[in-house]
């Protein structure tokens, strides 16, 4: 079991199987090599010119070895996207469904297509996820991973599940839709409830209580001051911009709105001099059960 994920696929590093594409580094590599077997030959027959000065831009050698500096550069960035194709922190699109193939996995429906569109499918970033999760479901639902992996599976609405094991062979399964606020409907619970079924996934001694997050619904309101210099409606536009990132982050299950995040959020790579949160007053904490869905968003900058 290995609980929450303790590896963010977004966050890692690059491997060093990809390489840097570099146009000038390759070209001075090709130029010094072309240099180097010019002289060879050149020993050879010292009537031939020199390259030992710097090449003209109009000389037809460079324009040569130019044309193979970009041919090489196209073809390590065709190598580095096959590379990216094969892990799973970077495959994306069709790669991506290829590389969750091996689990018998398929890309969930979220809209099915109609006569005027087509169907709207799971993000790569949901996809991968998953993906991700998917070794948890070669065991019946009793480790932490498991259950999120089944709930996410069963239905495409499903953002989020946690389970969390309560007295006896209590376990609560607490889930939270992408859907508007968060909040999941019967239905879908039901849903849920139902691809846990006893019979086939979770384990006998498992009493499942599977349930919508609580949802609390918070706005958040902050006053700034701008120095002189900067545009004030661009200061305000960016500071607006990030809280909404920071708040859309926040809409997890058990994760804490804090207000030192949104003083941070709102001066990230932003000219905001001072700054006071207007609302909310303190840290809201949903707890394990639930969510913040931060409903209206006020920047005021001011005079």
């Amino acid at each position: 079991m290995r609980g929450l994920p303790s590896i963010n696929l977004a966050d890692l590093p690059l491997p060093p199987v990809l390489q840097p594409l570099d146009y000038e580094a390759l070209l001075a590599d090709i130029i010094a090599e072309f240099k180097t077997r010019w002289e060879a030959v050149r020993a050879l027959h010292p009537e031939l010119p020199s390259y030992d000065q710097q090449m003209l831009e109009t000389d037809p050698a460079k324009i040569v070895l130019e044309s193979a500096a970009y041919i090489y550069m196209l073809t390590l960035a065709r190598v580095n996207d096959a590379a990216k194709a094969l892990m799973l922190a970077t495959t994306s699109g069709g790669d991506l469904d290829s590389f969750a193939a091996d689990f018998d996995l398929p890309r969930l429906v979220v809209t099915p297509a109609t006569d005027d569109a087509p169907a709207v499918m799971e993000s790569d970033a949901d996809y991968r996820r998953r993906r991700w999760l998917a070794t948890e479901g070669y065991a019946a639902a009793g480790p932490e991973d498991a259950y999120r992996f089944f709930a996410m599976s069963a239905d495409p609405s499903i953002k989020e599940a946690l389970a969390i094991k309560g007295d006896d062979n209590r376990v609560d399964l607490v889930l939270l839709s992408r859907d508007g606020n968060g909040a999941v409907s019967g239905q879908i619970v039901s849903k849920v409830h139902a691809a846990l079924s006893p019979l086939k996934t979770r384990p006998l001694t498992d009493s499942l209580y599977t349930r919508s997050a609580s949802i609390i619904a918070q706005p958040i309101s902050v006053l700034i001051t701008v120095p002189y210099g900067p545009d004030r409606e661009t200061v305000r536009a960016k500071a607006l911009s990030n809280i909404a990132a920071y708040a859309g982050s926040r809409n997890a299950l058990g994760m804490v709105l804090r207000v030192d995040g949104i003083i941070g959020a709102a001066r990230e790579g932003n000219a905001v001099e001072t700054m006071q949160v207007v609302s909310p007053a303190a840290d809201v904490d949903p707890g394990p059960f639930g969510a913040v869905y931060v409903d209206g968003i006020t920047v005021a900058v001011a005079t």
